[in-house]
């Protein structure tokens, strides 16, 4: 059993996003139970999700518009959690000034995301993932 997002089915018909959008139309790249989707997608300042395996590009942009992943709300939602990441680094590094070691505050920090204390992942957990591991 896999759990999926239904993004907009009851809400909006027009604007679907996710399974939604998806019905059953089967994936050419991504697929949730694969956790290779992971490492061919990245995020763009405004929220955008985007491709960045050359390798399978084609079909990876087939399914990034097949599932709408680029909804505005999906991409503000997406924009807030690198912002929120951005300003933690911000405060953190101001906050410990010659102290700061950039590798440490990584790792710790990926480390919450990854075991998250609670078991239960943040929304858009893999969004906060890719800034910090462009630090």
């Amino acid at each position: 059993m896999l759990a999926t997002c239904h993004g907009n089915d009851k809400k909006d018909s027009e604007n679907k996003h996710c399974d939604s959008s998806r019905g059953s139309t089967p994936f050419q790249f991504l697929n949730p139970l694969n956790e290779s989707c992971e490492r061919v997608l990245g995020y763009a300042s405004d929220g955008s999700i985007f491709c960045i395996d050359e390798e399978h590009k084609n079909n990876i942009e087939y399914d990034i518009k097949l599932l709408n992943l680029n909804f505005q709300r999906l991409k503000e939602s997406r924009k807030s959690v690198i912002d929120g990441a951005k300003k933690a680094i911000q405060f953190r590094r101001n906050k410990q000034k010659t102290k700061w070691d950039k590798e440490t505050f990584k790792k710790e920090e990926l480390d919450k995301c990854i075991n998250p204390s609670s078991n239960i992942f943040e929304p858009f957990v893999q969004v906060k993932i890719y800034q910090l591991k462009k630090l």
